[in-house]
Parts: structure tokens; sequence; C-alpha cells
């Protein structure tokens, strides 16, 4: 049985009067219960603005970011193609690129691994395994040694260098796991001894900012990045299609011409290999420095505790 469409509007007018009268009498009853709900709704609306000017926020910044990446792009391209004479480009010898690449490489590690080890030293407190070395301290510093000498001692061969690079990265990979597996249980103990100290806030924060630079996931990326772009010099040193496709299309839009890019390929991509690889490393080196330097003078002004 179907109702006609008058009854039927009739009916909804009633129950919606109905509803209406019901909540006119039940609204004084409910007066207290509603006043309590009014912070908490205020609340709700509070969050729920903030987190639209968080949306707000994260375009500005994202435009921002994209902004200024265009037109920093754009004015290095500007000036490249204005003020850089192309032909400058065949006075730089791709053996002085390699030296300098290795060079850079080099002398990186070695103040790196003075730095990271007068860092760890200064933080950390205590040793599970009581002063005693890893045995694979005692092979892998030695491969470390021949795989860095046979580096330098390829830096005149491309082919060799591509292969010797790519084993050097196998054992930079390795070192850095087995850096993580003896580095991270000294801090966690060293953490634990700390929270006993009525300093203990400052100290935690430094074992973490040291922790996070030795072993922290973003070495994870960073290995990545590197594979990459060893695999790109690889290709361009073993690859001739490659290389070819790779300074045809540099000479495109540069204006180099595309004899010479052919010629220092390789050097060039060995060196923006060795840029990113340290130059991130020393990022976080710098950035690990300051964390704990602005600790040591929050510590030296205040006493911090828990709420």
């Amino acid at each position: 049985m179907t109702l006609p469409r008058k009854q039927f509007l009739r009916l909804a007018a009633g129950a919606t009067a109905l509803l209406t009268a019901l909540r006119r009498i039940a609204r004084p009853l409910l007066g207290t219960r509603n006043a309590l709900s009014k912070p908490t709704s205020m609340q709700e609306a509070t969050v729920d603005s903030y987190r639209r000017l968080q949306r707000v926020f994260w375009v500005a910044h994202k435009a921002v970011t994209a902004v200024a990446w265009i037109l920093g792009v754009t004015f290095l391209w500007l000036q490249w193609r204005s003020f850089l004479d192309p032909n400058l480009f065949d006075g730089i010898s791709k053996t002085i690129l390699i030296k300098l690449g290795m060079g850079l490489y080099y002398f990186s590690w070695i103040f790196a691994a003075k730095f990271d080890l007068n860092l760890q030293e200064s933080v950390y407190l205590i040793d599970p395994s009581e002063g005693t070395l890893p045995r694979s301290f005692f092979w892998l510093t030695p491969l470390f040694l021949i795989g860095a000498a046979f580096l330098l001692w390829a830096a005149d061969h491309e082919t060799y260098l591509a292969i010797f690079l790519s084993l050097f990265f196998v054992i930079d990979c390795v070192l850095w796991s087995y850096t993580r597996a003896w580095s991270l249980p000294i801090a966690a103990a060293t953490r634990e001894r700390r929270a006993l100290t009525p300093d203990r806030y400052f100290h935690v924060e430094k074992i973490d900012v040291v922790a996070y630079m030795m072993c922290g996931n973003y070495q994870i990326y960073r290995h990545i990045g590197l594979f990459v772009l060893l695999v790109v010099f690889d290709m361009i040193v073993v690859s001739i299609d490659s290389r070819t496709y790779a300074s045809s299309f540099i000479s495109r839009y540069t204006g180099i011409s595309q004899q010479s890019v052919y010629e220092r390929l390789p050097a060039i991509a060995l060196f923006v290999y060795v840029c990113v690889c340290e130059g991130s490393m020393w990022f976080m080196r710098a950035k690990a420095r300051l964390s704990i330097h602005i600790i040591d003078g929050l510590q030296a002004k205040y006493e911090l505790s828990l709420r």
C-alpha cells in the first residue's frame, strides 16, 4: 500500500513538528549536559581550525620550496648560458678532475673517521663488551686499507676505477652495518646509565643526536642514492652507447662540444659521486655538532625536569 503524495508530506511535516516540540521540552532538562559539552565542541572546533591552518602552511611551504627551486635552477642556467664560455670546458683536464675527486674522497675519510670517533667519545660512557674490540675490527680494517689502496691506484684507469669504486662501496656498506651493530648497544647502555644522573635529559639528547648521525635510517636512503650514482658511473665507463647518449644530451643543453663532454664524462661522474657521498655525511656531522653545542649551552644555563 502506498500513501498519496499529499498524505506523505503531511506525515513528514507532523513528524518534524513533533521532534521540534520534544527538543524544546527536553532542552531545559539537558541544559547542564549541553553546558558541559560546550568546551569539548569548542576544543574540537579549535583543533579542526588548527588542522586547516596547518594545511594552508603546508601548501605555502611547498609553494615557496617549488618557487625557490625553479628560480634557483633558472638563475644558474641563465648564468651558465650567459657568462660561461663553453670553450673553457676544454681547458679542464679529466686527470685533474679525477685526482681532485680522489683527493677529496681520501681526506674526507681521514678527517671523518677522527671526527666520528671524537664525537662518540665525548658522549658515550658505557661499553657492554667492556672495552673488547669486535672481531670484525681485525679483518675490516685491513680490508678497508687494501680497498682504499687499490682505489687510489686505479685512478688512472677508468675501467679499474669503476671496478674498485664499486667494491669500495660494498666495503663501505659492510663497514656501516658493523659500526651500527657496535655503536647501538653502547648508546643504549650509556642512555640507561645517564638516566640516573641529575642532568640526564641533556645527556640523553646528546646520545640520541650522535646515535642518529652514526646509525640513523637516513643512511639507508643515502646508500640507495649513492648506489644509483654508482650505477650511472659504471654505465658511463663500461657502455659506449650510454656514454655517447649522455654526452650528446649534455652537449645539446650546455653548448659544450660532444667530444669534449665525452672525454671528461667519467671524471665528472666520479666528482659528482664523491661530492654527494661525502657532502651528505659532512652535512649530518655539522648538524650533529651544532646540536650538541646548543644542548651544551642549554645545559650550562638550565635544569630540566619532566612535568
